[in-house]
């Protein structure tokens, strides 16, 4: 069954060419970055970051838990730069998330590249525990995959999503080549029912009555993810670092909360490697 998507327009020449200089640059830079895709191979998500402060980190710099990055790597060309403009989002549904995202300059820079997307639907992740510093670990995010006329997902699109004012802005964009196991999938890649079903047969507990499964993340132990996402001495593969990597977070009908990862298993609060 094909995967649920919500269309989006193309945006209309004129308005493309208001764009900000800053963001014609981008643009320029993800055509050499589609064509550099064609002649090396990616076997994980590579992303373009926004810019962060301080805290517990900053986002992964051009590629989750900095594997092959395509940018700002020697070799490579630099990233683009950074769309730190906000876009009005009119509410907390995935239809909103999917019309505001679709007005965001990043967004408009790659479709001009590639030609009209789609995209599945958008996913609220929640941040879990903030622990301070820039606003990509003190807010929730919307996060959606998105795929091109063929239906073939190229990439996931994650968006900062201040909830006080109603807005949302550009935080990263992941490219999934065709040998990543997440490639055609839409995201979350797991769904609250298999959460609730490995609740059940792990721990032999049901979820709460009046509750459902909420996608959350939080900022990592720097004992577990290194500076630049280098895996540090204490192991973890739950999931849970990035709002694009996320865990499901289910309320049991025995009163405690539990947490299940991209490793199919169940965790407590106390388990996760939360930065201190």
């Amino acid at each position: 069954m094909r995967p649920n998507r919500i269309q989006v327009r193309r945006p209309r020449t004129s308005r493309w060419l208001r764009t900000a200089l800053p963001v014609v640059a981008a643009a320029l830079l993800v055509t050499g970055f589609l064509a550099l895709l064609l002649l090396v191979p990616h076997p994980t998500a590579a992303v373009a970051s926004s810019s962060g402060t301080g805290g517990a980190g900053t986002p992964p710099p051009n590629g989750q838990g900095g594997k092959q990055p395509w940018c700002d790597a020697p070799g490579l060309p630099a990233c683009p730069t950074p769309d730190p403009g906000w876009v009005p989002i009119t509410g907390e549904t995935p239809r909103a998330a999917a019309d505001a995202i679709s007005r965001s300059s990043m967004f408009g820079a790659l479709q001009g590249q590639v030609g009209h997307l789609s995209l599945d639907t958008p996913a609220l992740v929640h941040l879990l525990l903030s622990r301070g510093g820039s606003d990509y670990w003190t807010s929730d995010h919307w996060v959606v995959s998105a795929r091109n006329d063929a239906g073939v997902q190229i990439g996931l699109f994650d968006y900062v999503y201040d909830r006080a004012h109603q807005r949302i802005r550009f935080a990263n964009y992941g490219y999934i080549s065709a040998n990543d196991p997440r490639y055609g999938h839409a995201f979350p890649y797991s769904t609250a029912a298999s959460a609730i079903q490995r609740l059940q047969v792990e721990r032999k507990v049901s979820p709460r009555a009046s509750s459902a499964p909420l996608l959350v993340y939080f900022p990592p132990d720097p004992r577990v993810l290194g500076p630049a996402g280098n895996q540090a001495p204490i192991p973890w593969s739950g999931g849970g670092e990035y709002p694009t990597d996320p865990m499901w977070m289910v309320p049991g009908a025995d009163g405690r909360t539990y947490f299940v990862g991209k490793d199919s298993h169940v965790h407590n609060q106390s388990e996760l490697p939360i930065a201190q």
